[in-house]
């Protein structure tokens, strides 16, 4: 744990299952990416027809903190936005990301958590298991201004919020650059 109370973080690419793992995590994404698309008539003409067309395209691969956060500064169990937030926004460094949390036993949630380099910090007490992390890294600014605009928490998840995002695109500097790794090709 460093000083700033942020878990030690590892090398995402060298902690990482093997590349077929990854790439089997990248088929799943692009197949679900096509199946969004063609089952929603309204969103034919979208950027992104739904989360998973936009973690497909725009989504990082997060590996978990060998030193995970500890339990008495875990947040409550269902409340992985506002947690990933308040952990985000007390230490320097953390970035709100939000996507699906996956293990390799093939079980996968909507969630929210903290991205440090390629390292996801998990801020969420009952988030054990996460092997990987696949998610859209947010800038604080972009956050807060939804959050003041709309009073909810999830981006990607909320449809009054999402909608116009995944028909328009984001704009400049919602998106925060240089966090997580790429999906590897498929």
């Amino acid at each position: 744990m460093s000083e700033a109370g942020v878990p030690d973080v590892v090398d995402g690419a060298a902690a990482c299952e093997g590349e077929l793992w990854l790439t089997r995590v990248a088929t799943q994404m692009a197949e679900r990416a096509r199946m969004s698309a063609a089952g929603s008539p309204e969103a034919s003409g979208w950027r992104y027809p739904g989360p998973a067309a936009l973690l497909a395209a725009e989504g990082r691969l997060f590996t978990p903190a060998v030193t995970p956060v500890p339990d008495e500064r875990l947040g409550k169990t269902g409340e992985c936005w506002f947690n990933a937030s308040v952990f985000a926004d007390d230490h320097p460094g953390a970035v709100y990301v939000e996507g699906w949390a996956m293990a390799v036993t093939g079980w996968e949630e909507k969630h929210a958590w903290c991205g440090v380099g390629e390292t996801a910090i998990e801020p969420t007490a009952g988030w054990a298991g996460a092997t990987v992390y696949l998610g859209i890294p947010f800038s604080a600014e972009f956050r807060r201004r939804l959050y003041e605009r709309y009073g909810v928490g999830s981006i990607l998840w909320e449809v009054e919020v999402s909608r116009e995002y995944f028909r328009e695109g984001f704009p400049p500097g919602a998106i925060v650059a240089g966090v997580g790794r790429g999906l590897p090709p498929v």
